[in-house]
């Protein structure tokens, strides 16, 4: 399956599914900022829909973790990221609980990813229908890089990009490590598309009713707006122009973070 194509079904699947999980021992932390995604064009029935609701903490190692989660009927579920101060990815969980049909058991799901320099090393855990534990591996090259949960998890494109991208301010690619599953149904990790990301200059964005400058990128099949100081994603839009989700509802909480927006 192609990056493209996996962002995609990760888009349709989180704008209309659930959200619960967690990837970092708990520590001392402080909430920084917290606020949706939400679709503003495109299909009708989706104008209007938050794509997640998050909060972004501070803990005391100064990484960044974000909680991301969506709320709909048949289950729940919590997506995690881990950053550096600036945006750079170190782990991504996800959590869910999923309710079973008539006379089916609820599914629940745990994946938790460390994502180190040199190795990517996963542990999934699946209780309900299907039980199973699995541990995997998989030695890398490059220092940089973005992971991608693939077809199996709703992915939260937003801050999937912030990975991606990590306030880049030139062209250039990005290695992306994805799961996949083998000929026997098991997890495994593989290389995934070469990301290529294009730097278009600064461009003046209107967002939350603000004027605002950001930064421009156009990478897959998609234009982002991210703001300068830090890297978040402020808008999302198809190439195509029939797709457009923006940062709603943001609310900070330190002076400092995300200063466009005050």
């Amino acid at each position: 399956m192609t990056l493209e194509k996996s962002l995609v079904l990760g888009c349709l699947a989180l704008a209309s599914f659930v959200a619960a999980g967690s990837p970092c021992h708990a520590q001392e932390k402080t909430k920084i900022a917290e606020g949706e995604y939400t679709v503003i064009n495109g299909d009708p029935e989706s104008v209007g829909k938050a794509l997640d609701h998050w909060v972004l903490w501070k803990l005391k190692d100064n990484n960044l973790q974000v909680k991301s989660r969506v709320d709909e009927r048949g289950g729940e579920l919590l997506q995690e990221f881990l950053f550096t101060p600036h945006f750079k990815p170190i782990a991504y969980g996800i959590s869910s609980h999923i309710k079973g049909g008539a006379g089916e058991k609820d599914q629940e799901l745990f994946l938790l990813c460390r994502l180190s320099p040199k190795l990517i090393r996963c542990k999934e855990e699946m209780a309900g229908q299907e039980e199973r534990k699995d541990t995997f591996e998989l030695s890398i090259k490059e220092p940089e890089y973005a992971f991608l949960p693939g077809e199996f998890y709703l992915l939260d494109v937003s801050w999937f990009f912030v990975s991606l991208i990590q306030n880049q301010r030139e062209n250039c690619e990005r290695a992306v490590y994805s799961l996949a599953e083998d000929d026997s149904g098991k997890p495994k990790l593989e290389m995934d598309d070469i990301a290529k990301i294009h730097w278009l200059g600064p461009e003046i964005v209107t967002v939350m009713g603000k004027t605002v400058q950001a930064n421009k990128y156009e990478l897959l099949d998609f234009t982002v707006w991210t703001a300068p100081s830090n890297g978040m994603m402020l808008a999302i839009e198809s190439t195509d122009g029939h797709g457009r989700w923006e940062l709603t509802k943001f609310k900070s909480y330190s002076s400092a973070f995300l200063p466009e927006l005050r």
